[in-house]
């Protein structure tokens, strides 16, 4: 694994190996060389992987002191020092009256109640003491958080009570505070890049912040200049996005973002007025997607159909990518990166020749670059692994 200012690239299985024969060439000779298949080549590969296990933890630590990219308690440190919080998840609390006997103190947590119909409980949160009318209104806290709705019209069962309480009822508008998730990180981001460029036009982080809202993940998104490329003319940006909107809203997202002066320039057209209701004519380039084929050799354990073991690999290869990775704009797909979850697969005893490429191209190799204005997308119809 090379770490360096530029930021780091994870060895593939092939260089691991490669350092391993190396080092043991100085001990055993030139002639020392690690034989396909054989024992000691098992035994390597299984500590080659890990090295690239542990590649990966260091890899996600890294990624953790990138604001664009912290995930959880990561991000909250990070975050915090520019005190920007992320907004904690609440409680719904909802009014309702306890009947009883008048004068009575009902402690505060001593009554739960629960909605029949969706069965969330409710407790109450503040002690309280019933009037003379034999009524009190008190606040009852939903036990979990989240936006957990208790309506005028539910049906509730009491399912403790102190003694000297009769039941209760609903008022005729009784209030509601509905509680909420905590902040997910991806809000949590949003907040922080509209801190960090507090609005402004025409910074690069203004940009990336006004228009980040667009896209489902940071990396789907960029925007370059003269300053990322020299080939831009000054005055000049190009917007490079897979957005999550119409072409309408983000090219005016876009109008609203970009300073005065400055020229768009892409392959996307939109048409937007200014304040006078005068044209202004918006460009951006919307991503494409570049299909990636996976290949291998597949051999199986004995007592296993082949083509159930090749399936639950392919899931499994989707499956880890759809939790653990997004490709973001023209970066490189590694074949040596689908290995790991391919062994895990019950039935699996080797999975050899393991390369990438573009889907309906003969050329497959380790790894796969993709331009900066695409992205790359996987299915199991375009994994193919061959029987050995």
């Amino acid at each position: 694994m090379k770490i360096d200012a530029q930021g780091y690239t994870l060895d593939k299985l092939d260089d691991i190996l490669s350092a391993f024969e190396t080092f043991l060439r100085g001990k055993y000779g030139d002639d020392f060389y690690i034989e396909a298949k054989s024992v000691i080549a098992n035994i390597f590969t299984t500590v080659a992987f890990q090295e690239m296990n542990l590649q990966e933890q260091i890899a996600y630590l890294i990624k953790q002191l990138d604001p664009e990219q912290a995930e959880g308690d990561f991000q909250d440190a990070l975050y915090e020092r520019l005190l920007v919080y992320r907004e904690k998840g609440s409680k719904t609390v909802a009014e309702r009256t306890i009947l009883g006997t008048a004068g009575l103190s009902v402690d505060a947590g001593s009554m739960t109640i629960r909605n029949k119909a969706t069965l969330d409980e409710f407790v109450n949160k503040d002690t309280v003491i019933i009037g003379q009318d034999g009524k009190v209104i008190a606040d009852f806290e939903c036990v979990l958080f989240g936006p957990i709705e208790l309506p005028k019209n539910a049906e509730i069962e009491v399912l403790s009570m102190p003694i000297g309480v009769s039941g209760i009822e609903t008022g005729e508008n009784p209030k509601v505070d509905l509680g909420r998730n905590r902040e997910n990180d991806e809000e949590y981001r949003v907040k922080y890049r509209k801190e960090k460029s507090k609005n402004a036009k025409a910074t690069r982080n203004a940009n990336y912040s006004n228009l980040g809202k667009y896209v489902e993940d940071p990396s789907y998104l960029n925007i370059v200049d003269k300053k990322t490329d020299n080939s831009m003319n000054a005055g000049e940006i190009k917007i490079i996005a897979n957005h999550n909107t119409t072409d309408t809203i983000f090219a005016n997202a876009i109008f609203e973002t970009v300073a005065d002066g400055i020229d768009t320039v892409g392959t996307s057209t939109m048409t937007v007025k200014d304040n006078a209701g005068e044209d202004v004519t918006i460009k951006w380039i919307n991503v494409a997607f570049t299909q990636i084929a996976i290949t291998g050799d597949l051999k199986i354990k004995t007592g296993f159909l082949f083509s159930s073991v090749a399936n639950a690999v392919k899931a499994a290869i989707l499956e880890y990518i759809q939790n653990n990775r997004i490709y973001g704009l023209g970066e490189t797909v590694y074949a040596n990166e689908f290995i790991i979850p391919a062994y895990k697969v019950d039935g699996v005893e080797n999975i050899t020749n393991l390369q990438v490429g573009i889907y309906g191209s003969m050329t497959m190799g380790d790894s796969q670059e993709i331009i900066d204005t695409s992205l790359a997308m996987f299915n199991a119809d375009w994994i193919t692994l061959n029987e050995i």
